[in-house]
């Protein structure tokens, strides 16, 4: 007896529980399934993987490479944008004089569907003579500076701010930006914001 009351007072109290889930304001309300879908959506838009690591082959002018160089640049996962890195040797003319240049760096892309704001860090490395004179550094006229014409190696810091053009499916890359550099030559502390960059290249 006491079972069947029981199970009656439970049927009868249904539809009130109903009626109290229908007064819940509808933004109380979580859908669990639809969080987790929103939330999957946001991660893949954020993040264009791909099935091989994006290579590209680039002629720079400027920038890191100082004058004009061939750099190597990939990213470090399945994914068109994210974390990359670059390497390259570069040339730099100074007084009739050849300076080799070796920029290495990383960088980030942020964007879709090949078309990203690249930032990124990194150093340049250049081997020159004492008397020759690099664009982007100060004037090193005074009577402390030796000019003997010895070999002289210097790191000079780098950064990237641009925009790069990488098409999806491989082809022709296009990079554009400034690329502030910053180092220490002869005990004098320089740093040249705007020196700008454009580069050439193929992605495969």
């Amino acid at each position: 007896m006491k079972t069947c009351l029981l199970s009656f007072a439970l049927i009868l109290s249904i539809p009130f529980v109903a009626s109290a889930q229908n007064d819940i304001p509808e933004w109380e309300r979580i859908d669990t399934v639809k969080v987790v879908r929103i939330d999957a959506e946001k991660r893949m838009a954020t993040k264009e993987e791909t099935n091989y690591i994006p290579k590209t082959v680039f002629v720079e002018l400027l920038g890191p490479s100082g004058n004009v160089g061939l750099n190597f640049d990939m990213r470090l996962s399945k994914q068109l944008n994210g974390l990359g890195a670059r390497a390259g040797l570069s040339f730099i003319s100074a007084g009739g004089n050849s300076i080799l240049g070796i920029p290495l760096g990383l960088n980030y892309l942020l964007g879709k569907r090949g078309k990203y704001f690249e930032m990124g860090a990194g150093a340049s490395l250049f081997v020159f003579n004492s008397d020759d004179k690099l664009f982007f550094t100060p004037d090193s006229s005074d009577s402390n500076n030796k000019k003997d014409g010895s070999r002289k190696s210097k790191l000079f810091g780098t950064l990237t701010f641009g925009y790069r053009k990488q098409p999806v499916k491989g082809g022709f890359n296009f990079r554009v930006g400034i690329s502030p550099v910053y180092g220490e030559i002869d005990g004098k502390f320089f740093f040249y914001p705007l020196l700008p960059y454009v580069s050439f290249g193929y992605t495969f």
